[in-house]
């Protein structure tokens, strides 16, 4: 079982096996004190935009949706509401998917997703944003867990 705990300033430990995490399981560098653009849910993919609010990133044109930084939604907020972004680390989510342990994961042409394959269409933005820890298939508890540490490189197609 994964316990959570706090050293120094929003950065976050966890002791235990992420491969036995449950929901809403995370480790990281997280900011604290933000707010949300738009309705935005825990494990979402999300960019800061030039207002500086967290809005859903988005693979599918060339934007400040797909080529600012990156993050990934901790609580769940509405427009102009509280929430906390984690900028690196490990996090369980229900928004990606992936086949393979290991895998490259690229921001995704769905708003707020992570996939594991990449954009393929003229216009979209191929950018990795991480790599699978455990799929629902191999990770215990049938959680998705994957390391995020987005590039800061993208790719318009």
């Amino acid at each position: 079982m994964a316990r959570e705990g706090s050293i120094g300033y929003n950065i976050t430990i966890s002791s235990g096996n992420a491969k036995e995490w449950t929901s809403s399981s995370y480790e990281g560098e997280v900011l604290g004190e933000e707010i949300a653009a738009a309705s935005i849910a825990f494990g979402q993919l999300v960019y800061r935009n030039i207002n500086g609010k967290w809005d859903l990133a988005d693979a599918s044109t060339v934007g400040f949706n797909s080529k600012n930084m990156l993050g990934i939604c901790l609580v769940a907020a509405n427009a102009d509401g509280a929430t906390k972004i984690m900028c690196q680390g490990y996090i369980q989510t229900s928004y990606a998917t992936s086949n393979r342990v290991g895998q490259p994961m690229y921001m995704d042409t769905t708003a707020g997703n992570i996939n594991g394959t990449s954009p393929s269409a003229e216009g979209n933005v191929v950018r990795i944003i991480g790599y699978t820890l455990w799929t629902t298939a191999t990770q215990t508890n049938g959680y998705f867990v994957l390391y995020f540490n987005p590039d800061n490189t993208w790719l318009e197609l």
